[in-house]
């Protein structure tokens, strides 16, 4: 995670001490993980600007359905992939982790997965 939050933390009425420990601003700011979502075509055309400008992104998700539902299409198609490649370009070029669906496994650069399924198993697991 990056290590550079800087985050204004409330004390909880001074119970943060006692429920998370002596340091807890300080830990709180080295552990806190930021990672936002791409949903619209304008979010894939801002982008860079996001990864350039907001301090504290450690990672980027292609919300799959969601970008296709915005976009008017869907994965697989030439505009869907087009986007995808766009937003997957700029989030590696900036040393973010990039996140998709489980679905998304063996697409290149994808690090982190959303999803009931892993890289061991097949399908959904009975419940």
């Amino acid at each position: 995670p990056n290590t550079k939050r800087g985050g204004h933390r409330s004390s909880g009425g001074g119970q943060a001490a006692s429920l998370w420990g002596p340091g807890y601003a300080t830990n709180a700011n080295n552990n806190i993980f930021i990672m936002i979502q791409i949903e619209s075509p304008a979010g894939v055309g801002m982008i860079d600007n996001i990864l350039e400008e907001v301090p504290g992104i450690d990672a980027v998700m292609v919300a799959s359905n969601d970008f296709g539902l915005h976009g008017g299409d869907r994965d697989g198609d030439a505009s869907y992939n087009a986007r995808e490649k766009l937003v997957r370009d700029s989030v590696l070029a900036h040393g973010k982790i990039l996140v998709g669906p489980s679905s998304w496994q063996d697409r290149p650069g994808y690090r982190m997965f959303q999803g009931r399924r892993n890289a061991t198993t097949t399908g959904y697991e009975k419940q």
